[in-house]
């Protein structure tokens, strides 16, 4: 009888099932973590963070920490008290178009850029960007209080959005569309990482086109639908134009289209804004026409975000500077002409 052969490897026993699927699991979930941080940093790199500035993403929170503020918190350079001899000073007010949402450069926006056009060494020009993302008529009549204490304006222009109709009597429809369409995502994924943010952002977007969800345009509709919002905004522009006047500067009203492809939805909201110029005898510049000419998707920012990108901001400092330059040039001939007349002395 042959002797047992030692030689041969031992059979190794059976793995258990469990043990094997936990060990499948983890290799699954390791490969799928590891895909989505290959996926954020790619994103990160291709620059979707200056894309993704709507709904509030990382694009959003970067912004805020690049753009530079001044002593009075807004996106410009602080001015002396005393402007040069003869110079205008012009206090621009707005919303995030004006503030320039989108646009990392502070000098690519385009109250930065009408200020360069304005301002030369003949006819020196001063411009205060006093614009504040979110703000609407009322808020922007407190960025002027502030503003015009420390920088004496001679013009101000008003550059008006759709939704500057919105008061607080208007949260009921707001809060509800700003509600995340994604709940189950943590808030702190969808405000600090670019992959789930435009998941988020093209959930939204499904529910609006399918009609489960009202989009910001059907919001800024029901603004004009409601009579008691329109005579507030109303007053809300006699405030404006009252405290302009007393300050001996001229009040100029641009209307600010919302880009987008066709034929234009909102000319309710320029007729609007149109009648409130006239009833105020402010000069009044629409912007629709001309940026109509331009595909809103070549001067927006992304197809998530409707703000002027950097060559709309040109586009629409380019048309500004030929409209505002003879009031400009105006106000500088009424200041110089001040300014030369004798002081009397008072009787004693």
């Amino acid at each position: 009888m042959d002797a047992p052969d030692h030689t041969q490897p031992e059979q190794q026993a059976p793995r258990p099932f469990i043990k094997t699927l936990l060990i499948n699991i983890g290799v699954f979930l390791g490969a799928t973590v590891l895909t989505l941080l290959a996926v954020e940093i790619i994103m990160s790199l291709t620059g979707f963070a200056s894309t993704d500035w709507y709904s509030g993403g990382p694009g959003n929170r970067a912004l805020d920490q690049s753009a530079q503020s001044n002593s009075l918190g807004f996106r410009d350079r602080d001015y002396v008290a005393d402007p040069p001899p003869g110079a205008p000073r012009i206090i621009l007010l707005g919303d995030s178009f004006a503030w320039g949402a989108g646009v990392f450069e502070d000098n690519a926006i385009f109250p930065a850029l009408l200020e360069t056009k304005l301002n030369t060494a003949q006819h020196p020009v001063e411009l205060l960007n006093a614009s504040r993302k979110g703000a609407h008529t009322w808020k922007e009549l407190d960025l002027y209080r502030r503003a015009r204490t420390e920088f004496k304006p001679d013009i101000v222009v008003l550059v008006f959005f759709i939704n500057d109709l919105e008061t607080p009597l208007n949260s009921n429809l707001f809060d509800p569309l700003m509600l995340p369409a994604l709940p189950w995502i943590p808030q702190t994924l969808r405000e600090h990482t670019h992959l789930f943010h435009l998941l988020e952002l093209r959930v939204r977007l499904l529910q609006e086109r399918s009609g489960r969800r009202m989009d910001y345009a059907g919001y800024m509709r029901a603004l004009y639908d409601d009579p008691d919002t329109l005579l507030l905004h109303e007053r809300a522009m006699d405030y404006l134009h009252d405290a302009v006047t007393e300050d001996g500067a001229q009040l100029v009203i641009v209307n600010m289209p919302l880009l987008h492809q066709g034929k234009y939805a909102f000319d309710d909201a320029t007729a609007h804004i149109r009648a409130q110029a006239a009833r105020l005898h402010a000069p009044f510049i629409d912007l629709q026409p001309m940026l109509s000419k331009f595909d809103p998707m070549d001067i927006r920012v992304s197809r998530y975000d409707g703000h002027l990108n950097a060559k709309g901001h040109r586009i629409v400092a380019d048309y500004l500077t030929t409209q505002l330059e003879p009031m400009v040039r105006a106000a500088a001939i009424t200041k110089k002409n001040q300014s030369s007349k004798p002081h009397m002395k008072a009787p004693k």
